[in-house]
């Protein structure tokens, strides 16, 4: 009985790193694919909801839409939109009728580039097991960021089995707040022009603006 246990404990010291390596491969390949979805598309548009979650607030939450083209978007929520043609960003807060005007960077913006960055895998990426969810079916992909300059250490991505596209992600960041997106309505290939993703701000009335660029 002693042998046969410590043969049952050998045996599972062998298969755990094997498994554990075959779910990083898994999770690599379903993570490529659907990288090569979104590359493909022309664009999309889709609805969203949001919510942040902090260990000593209660939970923010808001909705809105967003419109994206091979890097370029509008974000629209409740209080402003977000422009951006990847040369400047707009960021029109309708409640305060202002227009602020800033050159294109990542660190301008509401963090879209942070989430379709996700699809490179940007650290050990893992296949978590499927899911059902809104009458669809999901794979569920962990990755754990390595980069010590990025705000977040974990992500989870929940990726539609048909669509190849990613309609929930979990960003944990290394104070353990979270931030939660949940895509509906995805529509691709819809043929938006490269000028809806400016602003003009003299089409606009009584809004005063603040140009940084």
């Amino acid at each position: 009985m002693h042998s046969y246990r410590s043969f049952l404990f050998f045996l599972v010291i062998l298969i755990t790193p094997l498994l554990h390596l075959r779910a990083q491969d898994q999770g690599t390949q379903i993570l490529e694919a659907a990288r090569r979805k979104l590359l493909s598309l022309g664009d999309f548009t889709a609805s969203f909801r949001y919510e942040i979650t902090t260990p000593a607030a209660k939970p923010v939450v808001s909705t809105g839409e967003i419109s994206y083209k091979q890097g370029k978007y509008v974000l629209r929520l409740p209080d402003q939109v977000v422009y951006c043609d990847l040369n400047t960003i707009w960021i029109y807060l309708t409640s305060e009728s202002q227009v602020h005007i800033l050159p294109y960077s990542p660190a301008n913006g509401p963090g879209i580039e942070g989430i379709v960055a996700l699809y490179g895998g940007p650290g050990t990426v893992r296949y978590d097991g499927d899911a059902e969810w809104r009458g669809a079916s999901f794979y569920k992909i962990s990755i754990t960021i390595h980069d010590s300059y990025s705000e977040y250490s974990q992500a989870y991505l929940w990726i539609n089995k048909k669509t190849q596209m990613a309609e929930r992600i979990t960003l944990v960041n290394r104070k353990q707040s979270t931030t939660t997106y949940e895509f509906s309505d995805v529509r691709t290939n819809n043929g938006i022009e490269d000028s809806a993703f400016r602003l003009e701000p003299s089409r606009l009335t009584g809004v005063n603006v603040m140009d940084r660029r």
